[in-house]
């Protein structure tokens, strides 16, 4: 049988093995340990439960695109931010470190992470991911990558969606649905 330890205060390992936090946020860590043997230590970051995704307030965009294609056709970051009302004890109600997930739709179609022929969503550098963990702001940003030499139409649009959910149920709020006009750059 393998039981949990946890190495710091404010957990709790209940006796189906979940974790239950006192404290509102911080890293704990915790080892596992079966017919005396033990793992190394793992940290786990503890967090509020969120309550609300926020959007910001312009969630309607327009991306005007250089031909031909360049690496430069990348939007400004898309942010949402997860919040708690739970604020007892902190100035901030951001919560850290809980998971976003991001994707792109062009005409009703879900874009695949492996499908780069018209759009790619990337981190703030040029990583590819549709899952994000909020950072200690709270905050999750993902940047949409047009490859304009693949575009079906000069002009044209595309969905970027964010959800949050907890425990299978959406948080108030999401999912977050920025909408991004591309055309193509004028020439003065």
């Amino acid at each position: 049988m393998i039981q949990f330890i946890p190495l710091d205060t404010g957990v709790t390992i209940d006796a189906d093995g979940f974790l239950v936090a006192t404290r509102r946020d911080g890293f704990v860590r915790v080892v596992a340990s079966a017919n005396g043997l033990q793992s190394v230590q793992r940290r786990i970051e503890v967090t509020r439960q969120p309550d609300t995704l926020v959007a910001p307030a312009d969630t309607i965009r327009d991306f005007a695109y250089t031909l031909p294609d360049a690496a430069s056709n990348v939007t400004t970051a898309l942010s949402v931010t997860v919040q708690s009302f739970d604020v007892a004890g902190s100035l901030s109600p951001n919560v850290a470190g809980w998971v976003v997930r991001w994707r792109a739709l062009h005409a009703g179609d879900t874009l695949e992470i492996g499908d780069s022929s018209l759009v790619a969503l990337s981190d703030e550098g040029t990583r590819r991911a549709l899952l994000d963990t909020t950072g200690t702001n709270g905050v999750s940003s993902r940047r949409l990558r047009v490859f304009a030499n693949n575009l079906p139409a000069a002009v044209d649009s595309f969905i970027v969606v964010a959800e949050v959910k907890r425990h299978g149920v959406p948080l108030l709020g999401s999912p977050v649905r920025f909408v991004i006009h591309v055309s193509p750059e004028t020439v003065p």
